[in-house]
């Protein structure tokens, strides 16, 4: 029998030929319609990908130009670092063990240490004009202004790691000139800092005082002399994003960036401190996508414009800029003041081309 094609449109063959024509048009769209937001999709994930690639080689440029900033000469922090060669003990010289284990004051004008954390924190005053109690509350292994106080010999260092009173009243003197700079130590175990209730003044303070630069390269040498090297990068950390971020301490950027960084002895924490700059960049680029200082590790992200001025090096003759969070101080307020720095005698050949350098 010959089979044919029925024409009535009114036949039920016609009708079921035709609606399923109709329905395979429609899959045919709803498939060309997939196909394209597939091609849509791949294209959008393709520029992602670039993207997140460029991103990835701009950090990574970054964290190699930093990691290079960071190893420019530098003699008095090369010298720190690998554990000052060919300087000797002196057995007989104990006056920083004899002070932090409460038997002598400090001198000149000083008192023992419990007394300075107990009756001198607050005291902004006095913390900013006293130029004698910091090389006796953070001793290192060089000379400072003070005569009366001794350099840092290695079996008291010794003494510091191996004895938990020691090493406690050092951390106390921590939190002391941190709350003085308008911070506070968050967590003794992790070294994490956090803005004090008062910064305000004491960043105020901070940006204009250059002498306060010294303190804290001594500070840093001093923690890492005592097995508390964790507390120096959260501390750096906490000021880069204080000046990269929140634009506050910007003064502090060149000591910050050319010697704080270089008393770092770990490598590990020289690269976890550099990503962490690099990441800072970035997240300022992407706010301000116009900005064309990133990328120069050397500055800070943006103009800086100081109610301070500038702070001249009588050693380079140029201009250099200097100075100048969350949590609360329980200890008494006062009202900051300015201070002046002097370098320490024979000082002047161990940093040659900045005088914040020069320890106090």
């Amino acid at each position: 029998a010959t089979i044919g094609f029925c024409l009535n449109r009114h036949c039920p063959l016609f009708l079921a030929m035709a609606t399923s024509s109709t329905q395979l048009s429609e899959i045919d769209d709803k498939h060309t319609d997939t196909l394209q937001n597939v091609a849509s999709i791949s294209s959008e994930h393709t520029l992602l990908s670039d993207t997140e690639q460029q991103t990835n080689a701009l950090r990574d440029k970054l964290i190699a130009d930093i990691l290079q900033r960071n190893s420019l000469p530098n003699k008095d922090c090369e010298r720190y670092r690998k554990g000052y060669p060919g300087k000797g003990d002196i057995p007989h010289e104990n006056r920083n063990v004899q002070f932090y284990t409460k038997k002598i004051s400090s001198s000149p004008q000083g008192a023992k240490i419990t007394a300075i954390h107990s009756k001198w924190w607050g005291q902004y005053s006095l913390l900013e004009t006293h130029h004698g109690y910091v090389q006796w509350l953070f001793p290192i292994r060089e000379p400072g202004l003070n005569v009366e106080a001794q350099e840092l010999q290695p079996h008291e260092a010794e003494m510091f790691k191996s004895t938990p009173a020691m090493q406690d009243l050092a951390i106390t003197s921590y939190e002391l000139m941190l709350d003085f700079y308008g911070m506070v130590l968050a967590d003794r175990k992790l070294g994490t800092i956090q803005r004090a209730n008062h910064y305000k003044k004491q960043y105020q303070n901070l940006n204009a005082s250059a002498h306060n630069y010294l303190r804290i390269t001594r500070i840093l040498k001093f923690l890492g002399e005592i097995d508390l090297e964790h507390m120096k990068r959260p501390w750096l950390e906490f000021f880069f994003q204080e000046m990269m971020l929140n634009k506050e301490l910007t003064n502090c950027w060149r000591s910050c960036s050319v010697f704080w960084v270089q008393t770092l002895r770990e490598k590990a924490d020289q690269q976890a401190l550099a990503e962490f700059e690099a990441d800072l960049r970035l997240q300022y680029l992407q706010d301000h996508p116009d900005n064309k200082l990133v990328c120069d590790v050397h500055k800070l992200p943006f103009a800086v414009s100081s109610p301070y001025g500038m702070y001249y090096s009588s050693m380079t003759n140029t201009p250099t800029t200097h100075g100048g969070s969350r949590g609360a101080s329980s200890r008494p307020t006062g009202a900051p003041q300015g201070g002046h720095g002097t370098p320490a005698a024979g000082a002047t050949d161990m940093v040659p081309k900045d005088k914040c350098c020069i320890l106090m």
